[in-house]
């Protein structure tokens, strides 16, 4: 998604949680957070985020613990980078050089 449907989904489920926390008189907001990140993780796998150049592009377990801590920014980052692969606006990173032993048995 856009960077600024991102941010304005982030505030209402967040706004949501907090409204649901007082309804129900547990605060949820760490099951969202952990969820989300979970989601984030596994989806990041999927999609083959360490393949795009991005200020995320790490494995599963690096964006989780990412957007676990830092969740107000994290979360709606990761779903601008993941709108941006999905719809081909993504750059992927350069390839590995070929190492001595590739470029040795082309000869």
């Amino acid at each position: 998604m856009k960077w600024y449907w991102a941010i304005l989904f982030t505030v209402a489920i967040f706004s949501i949680t907090i409204f649901a926390s007082g309804v129900v008189g547990v605060d949820l907001t760490l099951f969202l957070i952990i969820g989300t990140a979970i989601w984030v993780a596994l989806d990041s796998n999927q999609i083959g985020l360490k393949k795009y150049k991005s200020g995320i592009s790490y494995g599963p377990i690096v964006v989780f613990i990412a957007v676990a801590l830092l969740w107000i920014f994290g979360f709606p980052w990761y779903l601008h980078v993941r709108y941006k692969i999905q719809n081909g606006l993504a750059e992927l990173k350069e390839p590995d050089a070929p190492s001595v032993q590739e470029s040795t048995d082309d000869s």
